[in-house]
């Protein structure tokens, strides 16, 4: 089941520039002549095209594009299409940072640097470059502990600024993720100023990783809800590096997961992250619940790729794990939350990417009658709410899908998502369905009169669980 809504690089870089595609074309077509390659129809339609992903520009077409963002003509040559556009956006540069303590605060500021175009709807790590973060990051598992001379940092500095993650992290079920994101980059930026700034010891330069770590899975949430897919994965990445930095390697691999969720959103499978993962878990050092979210992971890679099998005995290791997990307490608090009834909607999702909706839907039965059942927390049910309209969709039953869309723009208060939004597109061809059409009249004004506003929303309060929920989009 097709759910990508990942926008080319080409995109990103025309509109960097401020230029339509009809000026985009121009642009290249002036280019294309002056390196001596011809004339070249100046058609908007051709730069559409090539930004749809359906057609590959021709190699002296390529090389103009090139040269109008200073691309060398051998990495064209080298990388081949799309790969060589990410040197042009800067994505390269930051895929390519060292795993060492000053390669990660180097990753933790660039994270934050904001961009001119946004959302950037697009993965900034190709199949190729997530085969070398795996083994680069395998690599340096056992890299050196972060020491810095500097300013001294007082001690309470540090008790303070880890209460605070800790205090964020607890209302991440409770705040609407507009309003979190923007404290999660506050206490993101302040970390990162520490670790570039300040003189500590190898406990402190871990505790600073740590909670760096913590801060960017946070900013990862809210924009990949958001749709600002590059810029999540450019936290999940800077978090990553900050984890192994600190020598935690639980969180190193919860990093992982939640970097594979944003590949598995748009059908990629990212198996070489999750298996370079999985030596975690070979070496035991796993803890059950973060091994059961682990080999989930696995299972939709493998649904991904359409191996039924793989992903069925993946699950079926993944429920074994969680055999194993004490309820009485969970060494690794990040993970906590996991249980059987979110391995139900992990096995409902794998159902989707094998393209069985009737299987996914039967699979999210307890999901549609609540969302918020077991704990879920409202973001993690949007997700899977949007997967379950999208069945609909697939079998032709528009009023259900508008209804299960409805519900979960309702768990939002209002809150523009990319997931509703990414639904919201697909019920616009069925305006003609009374159903469908009181959900985009409704979304349409409800967006309207959200724009440029502001405010404090509180999540829809779950039912009493026994079982911590402060993962979203998990």
């Amino acid at each position: 089941m097709t759910r990508s809504a990942v926008r080319h690089p080409l995109a990103v870089l025309r509109e960097g520039m401020g230029l339509s595609h009809g000026g985009y074309a121009r642009l290249v077509a002036e280019t294309h002549a002056e390196l001596g390659y011809g004339r070249m129809a100046e058609r908007r339609e051709k730069v559409a095209r090539w930004e749809s992903g359906r057609i590959v520009p021709e190699l002296t077409a390529q090389l103009a594009i090139a040269q109008v963002h200073s691309v060398p003509r051998e990495d064209v040559l080298r990388r081949g299409w799309p790969e060589w556009l990410f040197l042009a956006t800067g994505d390269d540069a930051f895929l390519r940072l060292p795993w060492t303590a000053s390669g990660a605060a180097k990753a933790l500021a660039e994270s934050l640097r904001e961009s001119s175009v946004k959302p950037q709807a697009y993965l900034i790590a190709s199949d190729t470059d997530n085969d070398d973060l795996a083994r680069e990051w395998v690599d340096t598992l056992a890299c050196c502990p972060p020491v810095q001379e500097g300013h001294q940092l007082d001690p309470a500095v540090l008790d303070a600024l880890e209460a605070r993650v800790a205090a964020l992290m607890s209302m991440e079920e409770s705040l609407v993720p507009g309003l979190l994101g923007p404290l999660a980059e506050s206490e993101l930026r302040l970390v990162t100023f520490l670790i570039n700034s300040a003189e500590y010891n190898q406990d402190t330069g871990t505790r600073l990783h740590t909670a760096a770590a913590t801060a960017a899975r946070l900013c990862g949430f809210v924009a990949r809800l958001a749709g600002d897919y590059a810029r999540a994965q450019r936290f999940y990445l800077a978090g990553l590096r900050s984890a192994t930095t600190a020598g935690d390697h639980q969180m190193a691999v919860f990093m992982v997961t939640v970097l594979s969720g944003l590949h598995h959103d748009h059908g990629k499978p990212a198996l070489t992250l999750l298996t370079a993962a999985q030596q975690g878990l070979d070496q035991g050092f796993l803890a059950p619940r973060l091994a059961a979210k682990l080999l989930a992971r696995v299972a939709r890679a493998h649904a991904c790729l359409g191996e039924e099998s793989a992903s069925a005995r993946s699950l079926d290791a993944a429920r074994s794990a969680m055999d194993t997990a004490d309820w009485s307490g969970e060494e690794f608090a990040h993970a906590s939350w996991v249980s059987h009834s979110w391995l139900d909607l992990f096995s409902a999702a794998a159902a989707a990417d094998l393209d069985k909706p009737k299987v996914a839907l039967d699979r999210y039965t307890p999901l549609l009658r609540n969302p918020l059942a077991d704990g879920l927390d409202p973001g993690t049910a949007v997700l899977h709410l949007c997967r379950a309209a999208e069945a609909y969709l697939s079998l032709g039953h528009v009023d259900a899908a508008a209804e299960t869309a409805t519900t979960a723009v309702g768990l939002l208060g209002g809150w523009a998502s990319a997931p509703t939004d990414r639904i919201r597109r697909q019920l616009a061809a069925h305006r003609a369905v009374p159903a469908a059409r009181e959900f985009l009249n409704v979304t349409e004004s409800r967006s309207r009169h959200e724009a440029g506003r502001t405010h404090l929303h509180l999540w829809p309060a779950p039912k009493a669980s026994t079982t911590s929920t402060r993962q979203g989009l998990r």
